[in-house]
């Protein structure tokens, strides 16, 4: 089971979300500041929303997700990440999360710049393409290639699509060839 943390932005939709992601993946979805949970039965990525990050966190994720607009955290607490995890934000928000050069993450830019690691490439309201721009490894330490990847589904909120599909790509179980 994947493990992932989502910092959500000030106008995340967790609907959008976990639309997007439970199409292809099992998710226990759990809100640490709503107390609200959401499950399927089988249950490949775990994700723990914390929109305010503080006290102990023993969590052990794989992937930080940052919502762009996200509160400002400069921090986070020990045992939260796993070193070496993957760390997903809009480079617009890197002054609100100084904990991404603090610790031993590995950054991927996405948002709407070409210049980030992933990109959207194209939008309507019934799908969303994602350009990869460069090599970057996935939650497996599998290099994603660089290529345009399209998902299929009504989108209604592009910030919290792009953070689903993003995650979608750096969770996908490939065969290696």
């Amino acid at each position: 089971m994947i493990k992932v943390l989502m910092i959500p932005g000030a106008h995340y939709d967790a609907h959008q979300f976990l639309d997007l992601v439970r199409r292809r993946r099992g998710v226990l979805y759990v809100s640490a500041d709503s107390g609200g949970v959401w499950g399927d039965e089988a249950t490949e990525l775990l994700i723990l929303e914390l929109r305010r990050v503080g006290g102990p966190c023993d969590f052990g994720a794989d992937i930080v997700l940052v919502g762009s607009d996200a509160p400002q955290v400069p921090q986070l607490p020990c045992g939260c990440v796993k070193e070496g995890a993957l760390a997903v934000f809009d480079p617009e928000d890197v002054a609100r999360c100084g904990f991404i050069g603090q610790m031993a993450l590995h950054p991927i830019t996405c948002g709407a710049g070409e210049r980030n690691t992933i990109s959207i490439s194209s939008i309507t309201e019934e799908a969303i393409s994602l350009s990869v721009g460069r090599d970057v490894p996935d939650v497996y330490g599998r290099m994603l290639e660089v290529q345009d990847y399209v998902f299929h589904a009504k989108i209604w909120d592009v910030p919290s699509a792009v953070l689903a599909c993003a995650l979608l790509l750096l969770t996908e179980e490939r065969e290696e060839a």
